[in-house]
């Protein structure tokens, strides 16, 4: 495991949103084998995932990020998914509707890194909010369409837009995560 420190961009939930989530993971705790539930203060839209990087590659890519052009945006948050085997899904999460703006937004960061040497990302951009991830019980099956019962104020939330974070990961605190760059949309 590298020595270096990892990092990513990405937007913070909102504190109206952070307590909401945080009554769906209070509900769905006793429903789904996790091993991992993502502290309400660590909840995130995952915009860049950069990985273990030296401070001097994050430095040049953090100048070279040119957002001044964006202006603050909403994002509606409200249906529940899975990623991984639809029994047993590695990781659980609230979903984010993507909108041409965060798709945008995503595309600079995405690009701009790509012209500092970061790898590009495979797969399509599916924003969302990680609840827990790392399933634990291989005798414990799910149906997920089911867990949505379990949820209380199932409704959509709006949550505005006009800032992100790079953010430095800490595994082993409480709170994980720590912005240490912030970039201010107009």
């Amino acid at each position: 495991m590298s020595s270096l420190p990892h990092y990513f961009f990405g937007i913070s939930v909102a504190e109206h949103i952070q307590s909401w989530l945080s009554n769906w993971q209070d509900e769905l705790r006793g429903q789904v084998a996790y091993k991992t539930w993502t502290n309400p203060k660590d909840l995130h839209i995952t915009l860049k995932f950069l990985g273990a990087t030296p401070s001097e590659k994050i430095e040049a890519l953090s100048s070279h990020l040119y957002v001044k052009e964006y202006v603050p945006f909403q994002l509606e948050i409200g249906d529940l998914g899975f990623f991984g085997k639809r029994t047993q899904p590695r990781v659980m999460w609230a979903e984010v509707k993507k909108t041409d703006t965060l798709q945008m937004l995503y595309n600079i960061i995405e690009e701009t890194a790509f012209q500092h040497s970061f790898s590009k990302e495979n797969r399509p951009y599916t924003p969302h909010i990680t609840l827990a991830k790392k399933w634990s019980d291989d005798q414990l099956h799910i149906d997920p369409n089911n867990m949505k019962a379990f949820i209380p104020e199932m409704n959509k939330q709006r949550m505005q837009v006009e800032q992100f974070h790079l953010y430095r990961i800490f595994p082993s605190r409480q709170v994980k995560y720590e912005p240490v760059h912030t970039f201010k949309l107009k």
